[in-house]
């Protein structure tokens, strides 16, 4: 698999974490596209470094391309 991000947009959030909204492609090893959403990042930082990194609003992208490769089958 081949994974692409693009980041789009930059934040803070009422909490003070850093929310990065990017665009991910996936593609297998053919180039045929597997996947394509936006999703946000968020980072929590303490004492300069990253303690916590989450990924928001999204279902898990491993269930999200098992449900294309399934819809592309029928």
């Amino acid at each position: 698999m081949r994974s692409q991000l693009e980041p789009l947009e930059y934040e803070t959030d009422e909490s003070d974490r850093n929310v990065v909204t990017v665009r991910i492609v996936i593609r297998d090893l053919e180039g045929n596209l597997l996947l394509e959403k936006t999703v946000q990042q968020i980072f929590t930082i303490e004492n300069g470094l990253i303690s916590l990194f989450e990924i928001g609003d999204t279902e898990p992208v491993q269930k999200v391309v098992e449900k294309m490769k399934t819809s592309s089958e029928r």
